[in-house]
């Protein structure tokens, strides 16, 4: 590609610019000659090299500039003529005059998306001249000048994973394996243990059924195609039923802020983020024990990673690992910068893929590829920008929905689907419910296969709590009084139901039985509806068990623990 552009004025004692033309505008073909000695004055482009990065999925990363400074005095125009050569950058779209005999020119490089995982590299070959616009003539000093770009894009997905990594013994279900090289399979087995049938929906992802006969352990899952058994990192952990009582427990001091829950299925604990610290309690000698206490300033969300070894802990500027088990922090990511200060952070979610989606408390949704630490900007495909934006990923971590708001017009919902790596937004416009404090505003749910969405909406196309699948169609209506909702994990055979926490009181709903005027039926039969003997306070969340057989509610005033048979 060759570059053509100017600076128009008189060259004497200083550099006179004037930003009458498209400075820089791409130009077609090889160009002028540059021929000639250099002559007169001479001038320098710097720095030297520069660097860009960018998540394959991401947005494409902001341009950077090269400053151009001229020694020595001339008469008449100063041209510049730039050939790049590969693919990295895409053009200079800009000039900018920073001084008396200053410029900077403003380069910008390919989308991500369209150049794939790998370096790649750009050269900037830079001339100057004062005869023509091809410099044909006499060259400037200095010429020429190369500026070397080297652009790394990150793969978007992060390695082996099983997810959900942890499921319930005695009952067959699907998980998700997602890695690279995962075409034509033949076979897929776990710890040996044939999987009882399996989908391949991509060269990274495949949908397997492991079998109900698998007892409480950990199974490695091998996979192979035509050529034999090839490596794969993932592994299943399969639990007995947990058999929880009914509980409450206490706060080690008043929470403030409560912000998330978290159930450790493979260690049996439950983990608690507040503003201000990280909770853990622990399932030992068939009783929950004193919770251990981490103090984090800032704390907005937590998540635990797809294999379950990393507890991911969002603050409002930075991203930290913690070892579930023990507290122990483990490595720390500062978050993204706007301007002279820090984008203030507000939720994640992870997808199967490894990507955790990390809202900001107002603007912008960013990408953090876990097996890369780093912030992405992400590329938001149907809408021009995201506000305030709440995620929830379902357990097999294949969907990931959000709901922003307040705005008028209301917003569309947005999906990061984790098969393609893309995040969208819907034909579905709703705001969520508006409390105290949008970041403690009620959360979307999504089950366990990433095919239904619950949004707790007040102003757009609905209003209270309304049920989609992953497509955006409404399948029907929870009651508007909920103030927090959980899917069950619906084994194979199952009802599909949805757990709500009403007030305090927990109501079940067939999610399979026909409708009543728009309404999911709800379940009446004994033990439904269950009153708490104790309320988890405000702005709840709810988990539940892998089995489906006790359901976890937590608040700003403590937890419960409920069965639901």
């Amino acid at each position: 590609m060759i570059v053509s552009g100017r600076f128009v004025g008189l060259l004497s004692l200083a550099l006179v610019i004037s930003a009458t033309t498209a400075l820089f505008g791409c130009g077609g073909g090889g160009g002028g000659g540059g021929g000639g000695a250099p002559s007169g004055p001479s001038f320098v482009a710097s720095p030297p090299s520069l660097n860009f990065s960018a998540l394959a999925n991401s947005q494409t990363p902001v341009s950077q500039a090269i400053s151009i400074t001229l020694n020595g005095s001339a008469s008449g125009t100063l041209f510049f003529r730039v050939t790049i050569t590969g693919g990295a950058v895409s053009g200079i779209p800009s000039v900018t005059v920073t001084g008396p005999n200053t410029g900077q020119a403003s380069i910008a490089v390919a989308a991500p998306s369209t150049l794939g995982a790998g370096t790649h590299v750009s050269t900037l070959s830079i001339v100057a001249c004062t005869t023509d616009a091809n410099c044909s003539g006499p060259l400037l000093g200095g010429s020429p000048q190369t500026v070397t770009v080297t652009y790394t894009v990150a793969p978007s997905l992060q390695g082996d994973a099983v997810v959900p990594h942890v499921v319930s013994s005695g009952v067959a279900g699907e998980v998700v394996l997602r890695g690279h090289g995962l075409a034509a399979l033949t076979g897929v087995t776990f710890g040996g243990n044939s999987a009882t049938g399996f989908t391949q929906v991509s060269a990274t992802e495949v949908r397997a059924t492991y079998p109900a006969s698998l007892t409480a352990g950990t199974y490695p899952v091998q996979v192979q195609n035509g050529s034999g058994p090839f490596a794969f990192s993932g592994s299943l952990v399969v639990v007995d039923p947990a058999g929880y009582t009914a509980a409450t427990l206490a706060y080690p001091s008043s929470p403030g802020n409560f912000r998330s829950v978290v159930y450790d299925a493979a260690r049996q604990a439950i983990l608690v983020a507040t503003d201000t610290q990280l909770l853990r309690y622990a399932f030992a000698s068939l009783a929950w024990q004193a919770p251990a206490q981490l103090s984090v300033a800032n704390l907005r969300d937590i998540t635990l990673s797809n294999d379950g070894a990393n507890l991911l802990a969002l603050t409002t500027d930075s991203l930290r690992q913690f070892d579930p088990a023990t507290l122990v922090q483990s490595g720390t990511t500062n978050g993204p910068v706007s301007g002279p200060s820090p984008v203030p952070l507000n939720r994640l979610a992870l997808a199967n893929d490894g990507i955790a989606v990390v809202t900001a408390e107002q603007f912008d949704t960013y990408l953090y590829p876990t097996a890369n630490p780093a912030f992405f900007r992400s590329a938001l495909n149907g809408a021009s920008f995201s506000f305030g934006a709440l995620p929830a990923a379902g357990e097999n971590r294949s969907l990931i929905a959000f709901i922003q708001g307040q705005l008028s017009p209301a917003p569309p919902t947005l999906q990061y689907a984790a098969s393609s790596g893309l995040l969208s937004a819907s034909s579905v416009d709703l705001n969520r419910i508006s409390v105290n404090s949008f970041d403690l505003d009620p959360m979307p749910s999504v089950d366990r296969s990433g095919t239904r969405i619950a949004f707790n909406s007040s102003v757009g196309d609905f209003s209270g709590i309304n049920v989609f699948n992953d497509s955006l169609t409404q399948l029907g209506a929870l009651p508007g009084t909920t103030a927090a909702v959980v899917f069950a994990p619906n084994p194979a055979g199952a009802a599909v139901r949805a757990y709500t926490l009403d007030s305090c009181t927990l109501r079940a709903f067939n999610l399979t039985a026909p409708l009543v005027s728009g309404n999911f039926v709800e379940i009446v039969a004994a033990p439904y509806p269950i009153t708490l003997g104790a309320c988890p306070g405000n702005h709840p969340r709810m988990a539940m068990t892998p089995d489906g057989s006790a359901a976890i509610l937590a608040g700003d005033l403590q937890i419960v623990i409920v069965p639901t048979p």
